[in-house]
């Protein structure tokens, strides 16, 4: 089967994390799908990576995620 795959992927990339930025609920979705892959056992580096943020910010999510629960996210 043939790949498929996003044309101008760097200008998409950059209109959608522009978009997840725009709201608290965006940026609120955006740490859920992060707390989902780190729930999937992915790891902080490589979902750091993913969602192009800083490990230690990834790491605070999950650290968040731990002791208070998914409504502090």
């Amino acid at each position: 089967m043939k790949a498929t795959v996003i044309r101008n992927a760097e200008i998409v990339s950059e209109a959608i994390s522009d978009e997840i930025k725009k709201s608290p609920e965006g940026r609120y979705f955006h740490r859920l799908h992060v707390a989902v892959l780190l729930a999937k056992r992915l790891g902080c580096q490589k979902v750091a990576q993913l969602f192009d943020e800083s490990i230690r910010t990834v790491q605070s999510w999950a650290k968040t995620l731990n002791e208070t629960g998914i409504a502090a996210l």
